[in-house]
């Protein structure tokens, strides 16, 4: 009799058992594997979507304010969330955006728009992006004149310096420099066409068409000739639209009875107002001003006795409104103000002057502290003004300058001969800007510091170069 042995045929079924369970092991791994790319895969295809959603409501927004540039609540008379929905090309829903948003400081321009992109087949599909949107105001520029500039040795210009005539630049300017005009003829001496943007500096420049040579010594980040206009004109509605508002919500004073106002501000929230009842006056034995001819009242600028009206909060809308000339000084400390002065209807000679003997500073530079100082005349700075006078400010002379009299002479002395002038903001000058003379008087040391937080964060209903919303930032915010 045979046996036949079946230890083999059970060795090869458990190494078949092994194999399967090894094979279905890997497949559903694989299959697994695959399960999680395609879902991983649909979640990437899902989350771009909601993103493409989340940047169709900036767009839309953009849309909307351009249209209705005051409409911070999305048509409507309610507060966000506001929800639209996504229709694709082929006209299927296929998600939402909503939209926060938060509305500028009053008189401001700088909108905050919150745009949140789902998708319908993935709720947690969702991506968020934030906005700022705003229009540039006049205090895009360092220094802005409507008329011919010459920029002295002892000038520092850190921002853009831009002159719808024509620029002599002996100093240095950090950042651009532009002219409406390719060349001019310089009034200031004699001579044929020069550059609309030149220096002086040794050595002169070239005169037309010879090429002009970079000069980084100078024009640290270049010049450009023939850019746009700037309109000074529009300036005039802006001034009236700001007596409008402060007559409305802010604070407002017609004219002093005396020689004009001085305006103190404090770090507390408020600011004391004086009525100017007498001002130093010019004449023969007294310091007395060698050019420009003015009243003894304007060449002097120089207050001697006055007396105290009272104090006052800051307006709850930041606009403080004066028709009559006005002394300004002090520290703006946790506000948003502008100060304007002016008399309507305008007339030449009666234009009101806004003055500056002692300095104008903030409490922090980070943008919570803004002063505009808009004149319908000239921004001055009289006799007695301090050695180093600091201005914190955007400032306007509408149809003025900013200007130092020419003060000279032993009976001037020693206020003749001031160190030095900083302007931390902006200016805008109608005519050419004047604080130190050929001779060694005025400032001897000018800075022009721009605030940048000044651009898209203007102080309070400070004039608009237009009228169209500018993107200054755009953030993926989805993981903040």
């Amino acid at each position: 009799m045979k046996f036949v042995s079946k230890k083999n045929g059970g060795s090869v079924l458990v190494q078949i058992v092994v194999y399967s369970s090894i094979g279905i092991a890997f497949l559903t791994g694989i299959i697994s594997w695959l399960s999680a790319n395609i879902r991983a895969s649909r979640n990437v295809t899902e989350r771009e979507l909601a993103f493409q959603i989340a940047e169709a409501g900036i767009d839309y927004y953009r849309w909307h304010i351009a249209h209705a540039p005051t409409d911070y609540k999305d048509g409507g008379d309610t507060d966000g969330p506001y929800v639209h929905p996504f229709i694709n090309a082929e006209g299927v829903r296929v998600g939402e955006f909503l939209l926060l948003i938060t509305p500028p400081p009053s008189g401001g321009t700088m909108v905050t728009v919150l745009s949140e992109g789902r998708v319908d087949t993935n709720s947690s599909a969702v991506r968020k992006i934030e906005a700022k949107l705003a229009i540039p105001s006049y205090a895009k520029y360092a220094m802005l004149v409507d008329s011919t500039v010459y920029i002295a040795e002892q000038t520092v210009v850190e921002g853009l310096l831009h002159s719808n005539s024509g620029i002599r630049h002996d100093g240095l300017s950090k950042n651009l420099v532009t002219s409406a005009k390719f060349d001019y003829i310089d009034s200031a001496h004699s001579g044929g066409k020069e550059y609309a943007v030149h220096t002086h500096k040794d050595p002169v420049d070239p005169l037309p068409p010879e090429p002009l040579p970079l000069r980084a010594d100078v024009f640290m980040a270049g010049r450009s000739l023939s850019v746009p206009n700037v309109d000074f004109d529009s300036l005039a509605l802006e001034l009236a639209i700001i007596k409008e508002k402060a007559e409305q919500g802010g604070f407002y004073r017609g004219d002093s009875g005396g020689e004009g106002y001085r305006v103190l501000l404090t770090a507390d929230g408020t600011f004391s107002l004086y009525k100017v009842t007498g001002v130093l006056q010019a004449g023969r034995r007294s310091c007395k001003p060698g050019e420009d001819p003015a009243p003894p009242r304007e060449s002097m600028w120089s207050i001697s006795t006055e007396e105290l009206i009272g104090n006052f909060a800051y307006p709850e809308n930041g606009l403080i409104f004066l028709e009559d000339d006005a002394w300004v000084e002090g520290v703006v400390d946790g506000a948003r103000l502008t100060i304007a002065v002016g008399v309507f209807p305008e007339a030449p000679g009666q234009h009101r002057n806004i003055i500056v003997n002692n300095s104008i500073t903030y409490g922090s530079y980070d943008g919570t502290d803004t002063l505009g100082l808009v004149a319908q005349g000239d921004i001055a700075i009289g006799l007695h003004s301090e050695d180093l006078l600091r201005i914190d400010s955007a400032i306007i002379a509408k149809n003025g300058r900013l200007k130092r009299f020419y003060y000279t002479g032993p009976k001037c002395e020693p206020y003749d001969v001031r160190q030095s002038l900083t302007v931390y903001g902006s200016i805008a000058s109608k005519e050419e800007i004047v604080t130190s003379w050929t001779d060694g008087t005025g400032y001897q040391n000018i800075d022009v510091a721009y605030d940048a937080n000044l651009l898209y964060n203007p102080p309070p209903f400070f004039p608009l170069t237009s009228n169209i919303y500018e993107t200054i930032s755009w953030e993926d915010v989805t993981h903040r």
